[in-house]
């Protein structure tokens, strides 16, 4: 049976712009909400996939938006290379 599985984010190696750096992997690029504050705990939620917000680099709407961010000029880095992230809860 094949499932038609989303992708929940991505796990980037990026290069900031405007410096010599290195290529740094391990950037996680969420595809969910941004979280609401919490006043009570003064934090941020999760992403509405159980990631915390505090393990996310970046938000983006999907796998075509993130590619956008292979390209210089749109942000202060720029994305190299990406692993897509799924939800293996429901497996």
């Amino acid at each position: 049976m094949t499932t038609n599985r989303q992708p929940i984010g991505a796990t980037c190696t990026i290069k900031w712009l405007g410096e010599d750096s290195d290529p740094v992997d391990g950037y996680y690029f969420s595809f969910g909400d941004y979280p609401e504050f919490d006043e009570d705990t003064g934090e941020y939620g999760d992403d509405g996939h159980g990631v915390p917000d505090d393990a996310i680099f970046f938000y983006c709407d999907g796998e075509y938006a993130l590619k956008s961010y292979m390209t210089e000029g749109i942000e202060d880095f720029i994305v190299l290379d990406y692993e897509l992230e799924y939800d293996d809860a429901g497996e």
